[in-house]
């Protein structure tokens, strides 16, 4: 049962308006961020998908929750639970973490990573199927799903070859 820092309810508990001020301060940048969240001793945040694009970008979320320092536990078509990388959550982590798939990417940088094959397709129909196990209603893992089986793999050709070395 641990502590919660932030819930939601900060319209209605006196302080908590400077709180959040330094909070969203805090998420201009990863840097800020990161220092902000190390200074609080924050070990688990669950957030929101960031706005869409239609762009190649980095993920979010390597970003703001360096896989270094965290690991992504669960996602639904809402939300995201990072937890921090410590000894204590070393048997969650090995459990239950997301090791390949990054649930915030745009289609067009998921469909890029499987094009220029820098993600493993069996590693990543093995995570969006564990969590439609778990979330069977999923829209974001079916739709990943979908663009995995529609997205062939890249022709094996001498030149693509020679590029990828």
């Amino acid at each position: 049962n641990p502590p919660a820092f932030q819930d939601g309810r900060h319209g209605t508990v006196l302080g908590y308006d400077r709180l959040i001020e330094d909070c969203l301060e805090a998420q201009r940048f990863p840097k800020t961020w990161n220092a902000y969240i190390d200074r609080l001793r924050i070990q688990a945040a669950v957030v929101r998908y960031p706005p869409m694009s239609h762009d190649i970008v980095p993920s979010a979320f390597d970003r703001f929750f360096p896989r270094h320092s965290w690991g992504l536990v669960y996602w639904d078509d809402l939300c995201l639970l990072f937890v921090r990388r410590t000894p204590q959550n070393t048997a969650l982590l090995r459990k239950w973490e997301y090791r390949v798939i990054k649930p915030d990417w745009t289609l067009e940088s998921y469909r890029d990573q499987l094009e220029s094959e820098r993600i493993d397709r069996s590693a990543v129909r093995m995570e969006l199927e564990r969590n439609l196990t778990v979330n069977p209603r999923c829209w974001r893992a079916r739709v990943d799903l979908h663009w995995l089986d529609a997205t062939p793999p890249p022709r094996r050709t001498l030149k693509n070859l020679i590029a990828s070395k």
